[in-house]
């Protein structure tokens, strides 16, 4: 259910409007990954790092979009959504369960996947100094040395998707 709920949300990302709730509600999808089985899913239903590279473009969208709007006095902290639903930690806990043979060609799902959650937590990192501590008490940088997740290869493939991925659903 929660496969076929994050596909309509990817399908029609571009009639869904930015606020928290919708940020809250792509956040609680995300955060059901970390019980997510760890194999594949039935046919007809997208590969569980598809799901999960869907799932984090949509909190990047909506994150984006309501970022661009705060500051004002009366806005939420946006930081705290992430740390309520464990963002940070369920992306690292996705990225120390990706099979360390995957990534080799450049339709691989789980190298997109691993990409976009790169490119989350680097954002996260970035937005607010809490989420930076949450990163360094989850022993974030280690275990991205360890899956050798801060590789040349990674960087140019995360720049070479985001040029050719305009995207549909999952």
């Amino acid at each position: 259910g929660l496969l076929r709920l994050l596909d309509l949300l990817c399908r029609f990302r571009d009639m869904v409007t930015p606020t928290v709730g919708v940020l809250r509600l792509c956040l609680l999808l995300l955060w059901s990954f970390g019980g997510f089985p760890r194999a594949d899913p039935p046919p007809g239903l997208p590969h569980v790092a598809v799901a999960f590279r869907s799932a984090i473009d949509l909190v990047l969208r909506v994150f984006g979009a309501l970022s661009q709007g705060q500051g004002g006095p009366g806005q939420p902290e946006l930081h705290t959504e992430f740390q309520n639903f464990q963002t940070v930690a369920i992306v690292l806990q996705f990225l120390a369960w990706v099979p360390s043979e995957t990534g080799r060609t450049s339709t691989d799902p789980w190298r997109r996947a691993m990409a976009a959650s790169m490119q989350l937590l680097s954002t996260l990192v970035l937005h607010h100094h809490s989420l930076a501590h949450e990163f360094v008490q989850n022993e974030g940088l280690q275990m991205m040395v360890q899956h050798r997740l801060l590789s040349v290869d990674l960087a140019r493939y995360d720049s070479s998707v985001t040029k050719e991925d305009g995207g549909a659903g999952m």
